[in-house]
């Protein structure tokens, strides 16, 4: 569905979005299912702070125009979408939660130490993974109210930009209700030579998984 709809940006539609079944030959848990339907849109001209609106707009409308209401129980909790969504960048909600900022570590070693530290052992390849993993074990379950979580590190987003103000973090965010990741977005990399030197680095890594 990607394709088509960058086809259409390409031909001058800036505004496109699609509604259809996916099939992802990827893992499988709990929250991930390798088939499943998804709102994929795609806007010219806009970076991720606009889907951002967008993404809060559109869940809003549309508990109010197919429920009626803007208050729904989620696992247990009462989710409330009338109210202005949370917005925070992964490496603050990190440092705000235990205390740690994995910006500082300058090493994989010093940052694997900072997660045993927190309980977490499980050894990441590098520091900006080490983020991750804290994040995933620390804050995530607590995120019950609508929240869009942003600047994930470049590492485990090849597709979207840098942000400008820290390259080691791209232009994408997820949003988190009851605990639970319930979509993705980002700002389209679209510089075809950092693009590839972002897939490179991304293969070598996963050819040294292998002991290529």
């Amino acid at each position: 569905h990607e394709l088509y709809l960058k086809r259409l940006i390409a031909a001058g539609y800036d505004k496109v979005y699609t509604i259809g079944r996916y099939f992802r030959n990827e893992g499988i848990d709990r929250s991930h299912h390798p088939e499943f339907s998804m709102v994929e849109t795609m806007t010219a001209y806009e970076n991720y702070e606009y889907n951002m609106n967008l993404i809060e707009d559109m869940f809003r409308h549309v508990a109010v125009t197919a429920f009626g209401r803007t208050e729904f129980n989620v696992r247990g909790h009462v989710i409330d979408f009338s109210r202005p969504w949370r917005r925070v960048a992964m490496a603050d909600a990190v440092q705000a939660k235990t205390g740690v900022d994995f910006r500082a570590c300058q090493t994989a070693e010093e940052a694997n130490a900072r997660l045993a530290a927190l309980g977490i052992n499980e050894p990441q390849p590098s520091v900006c993974e080490s983020l991750v993993r804290a994040f995933e074990v620390t804050v995530e379950p607590e995120l019950i109210q609508p929240t869009l979580v942003f600047g994930h590190p470049v590492e485990i987003s090849p597709l979207a930009k840098p942000m400008a103000e820290d390259p080691r973090f791209a232009e994408r965010f997820e949003i988190f209700i009851a605990g639970m990741e319930c979509g993705d977005n980002w700002s389209e990399q679209n510089d075809p030579v950092h693009l590839l030197e972002t897939w490179r680095r991304a293969y070598r890594a996963e050819e040294r998984d292998q002991g290529k």
